[in-house]
C-alpha cells in the first residue's frame, strides 16, 4: 500500500482520482478524490463507472454533470483508471489546457509517418510555444485541407474503444493548397470535435468544408450540431447545423505529384510549414515562380512609366515570396525599393532595381532548373 499512498498524494495535488481493480473488474482501491467507490464492488455495477470500458484508452467523458479526462491502463495483474476533473473555468477560458488533454489521447510516436502526423507534431509544438497561434494575428501559411481532415480523424480514432464515434469529412472543392490560419482551424476543429464526442446523443460527426469564392473564405459546417454553437461556431440558416468561416486563399487546381528527395534540405522552411509534404512544396514553388515572374514584369513596366503607386505596392507584395524561399537578402532589397518609392528617390530606385532584377533573375533560373532536374529523378 506504500506505493499507492505515494501515488495518492501525487495525484491529489493534481486534482485526480485513481482507481485500481482486478482484471475481472473487482474494485480494490479508490482515492475517492471526487466520489466514493465501494471496495469489492464490480466495475460495471457501479453507476458512475459503468459507461467507462476497461480497455486501454484516453477519453473525455461526463460523469453526472462534470467533465473528466479518463485514462485506462491495463497493467500486468490489475487495471488502473485515472479520472482528472476539468474545472468549469478551464473549459471556458483555457483552450490550451483542453488541447493538452486532447493530445493525451494519441501516441504520436507509434503512428506511421504521414503528412497528417507531421502536421500534428508541428501543430502541438506551435500551440504551446506561441500564445497568438489561436488568435487572429497569426501569419497565414500554406496547408492542405486533406491533411487537416486526416489529422483530426487520427486524434479521435481509438481502435481499442468500440464505442468510438466516427468523424467524416466531405471536402466539396479541390486545390493545390490553401493559405490561411492553419493553427486556428486545427484548434477550432479539435475543441469542437472533442466537445461533441463526449455527448452520448451524438452518434457520428459529419463535417463539410466549402470555399466561398466571392468572400475568399473557407467555411466549415458540422451537421446536426445546432445545440453546440458558441462564440466561434454559428447556427446555420437551416437551424440544424453549425458553421465556422475564416479568411483563406485558394491556390490553383490539383497538379500531378513529383518526388523530391532533397526538399527538406533545399527548402527547410517550406518543408516545415507544410508538415513535410514534398509534393506540396513543389506546388508552392511553382506558384511562387509564376507569381514572381508576373510581379517582376509589372514592376519593370511600372518603373518605365514612373507609376509611383505601383512602385510602392509591388515590392511590398513580393517580399513574402522571397522570405518563403529563405532569401532575406532579396526581401531586404524589396524593402529598400519600397522606401525609395515612398520618398520618390528615383536615382536610388533605379540602382536598387537593377541589383534586384539581376539577383532575382538568377534565382528564378535556378528554381526552374531545380524543378526540371528533380522532376526527372
Amino acid at each position: 500500500m506504500g506505493k499507492r499512498t505515494q501515488l495518492e498524494k501525487t495525484y491529489l495535488r493534481h486534482n485526480v482520482q485513481f482507481i485500481f481493480c482486478e482484471v475481472d473488474g473487482t474494485i480494490n482501491y479508490s482515492s475517492d478524490t471526487f466520489f466514493n467507490i465501494p471496495r469489492g464492488a464490480v466495475w460495471n455495477q457501479v453507476d458512475k463507472l459503468s459507461k467507462i470500458l476497461l480497455v486501454d484508452s484516453s477519453d473525455l467523458q461526463y460523469i453526472d454533470e462534470e467533465l473528466y479526462f479518463i485514462r485506462v491502463e491495463n497493467q500486468k495483474d490489475q487495471i488502473l483508471v485515472k479520472l482528472e476533473k476539468i474545472p468549469t473555468s478551464q473549459r471556458l477560458i483555457d483552450p490550451k489546457s483542453k488541447i493538452y488533454q486532447i493530445q493525451e489521447r494519441i501516441n504520436l510516436t507509434n503512428l506511421p509517418a504521414s503528412p497528417a502526423k507531421n502536421l500534428l507534431n508541428n501543430y502541438f509544438d506551435e500551440i504551446y510555444n506561441d500564445d497568438e497561434l489561436i488568435g487572429a494575428g497569426v501569419p497565414h501559411i500554406p496547408f492542405k485541407l486533406e491533411h487537416v481532415a486526416e489529422a483530426i480523424k487520427i486524434v479521435f480514432y481509438d481502435p481499442l474503444a468500440p464505442q468510438s464515434k466516427s468523424i467524416e469529412f466531405n471536402l466539396t472543392f479541390t486545390a493545390k493548397f490553401l493559405v490561411g490560419n492553419r493553427s486556428k482551424l486545427m484548434t477550432e476543429l479539435l475543441l469542437k470535435c472533442n466537445e461533441l464526442i463526449s455527448h452520448s446523443e451524438i452518434n457520428a460527426i459529419a463535417i463539410e468544408c466549402s470555399y466561398l469564392v466571392d468572400q475568399d473564405q473557407l467555411q466549415v459546417v458540422i451537421k446536426s450540431a445546432a445545440a453546440y454553437t458558441d462564440g466561434n461556431w454559428s447556427l446555420a440558416p437551416n437551424k440544424s447545423d453549425i458553421y465556422l468561416s475564416m479568411p483563406c486563399t485558394i491556390i490553383g487546381d490539383p497538379i500531378s505529384s513529383r518526388l523530391i528527395n532533397s526538399v527538406q534540405e533545399d527548402f527547410p522552411y517550406l518543408f516545415d510549414i507544410t508538415g513535410g509534404d514534398s509534393t506540396m512544396v513543389i506546388d508552392i514553388l511553382q506558384t511562387i515562380i509564376e507569381t514572381v515572374e508576373q510581379d517582376i514584369e509589372n514592376l519593370v513596366v511600372a518603373h518605365k512609366n514612373r507609376q509611383w503607386t505601383d512602385l510602392e505596392r509591388l515590392p511590398h507584395k513580393m517580399k513574402p515570396n522571397f522570405k518563403s524561399l529563405e532569401r532575406e537578402d532579396l526581401s531586404k532589397r524589396l524593402q529598400n525599393l519600397e522606401g525609395f518609392a515612398l520618398s520618390r528617390n528615383l536615382a536610388a530606385f533605379d540602382k536598387g532595381l537593377s541589383l534586384f532584377l539581376s539577383e532575382a533573375s538568377e534565382l528564378l533560373q535556378k528554381l526552374r532548373g531545380y524543378e526540371f532536374d528533380k522532376s526527372h529523378d
